[in-house]
């Protein structure tokens, strides 16, 4: 956080952020000792929706993986934004292939430097889904 933010505008962010965290964690899980479900899944290898997971880890340091799957080939639009807005760092644009892809981001802006703690939002654009997600860099 920006060294002049007052300690209680800290508290509250941080609280915000791990109220987040927990709400996305204490989704029902299944319990693997009465789950009869295959845990391995035949999977289609080219996926037939396209769609925009969860980044992994959340919260991250220094690395995250964002995963999305293309129903076909498109041209895709991937970039970090902060909460402001503000475009961080451009991931990737231009035409992919159908097939699931996983872009690693490293924390670092457009020039280089490492981002601060805090949310960032990425956003997936294709002719298909215009999606949106928060993760969480701790450092």
């Amino acid at each position: 956080l920006p060294p002049g933010v007052p300690g209680n505008q800290k508290t509250a962010l941080v609280s915000e952020i791990f109220a987040a965290l927990l709400a996305d964690s204490l989704q029902a899980q299944p319990d693997p000792a009465t789950d009869t479900r295959d845990p391995h899944p035949a999977r289609d290898p080219l996926p037939s929706v396209t769609q925009l997971f969860q980044n992994a880890p959340n919260p991250f340091n220094p690395t995250t993986v964002i995963r999305f799957d293309l129903a076909r080939d498109a041209h895709v639009n991937l970039a970090v934004y902060d909460v402001a807005g503000r475009l961080v760092r451009q991931l990737v644009r231009g035409t992919m292939p159908r097939e699931r892809h996983e872009i690693i981001w490293n924390g670092l802006d457009r020039a280089g430097r490492r981002v601060a703690s805090g949310i960032y939002l990425y956003h997936l654009s294709t002719p298909d889904l215009t999606a949106t997600r928060k993760m969480v860099v701790l450092r």
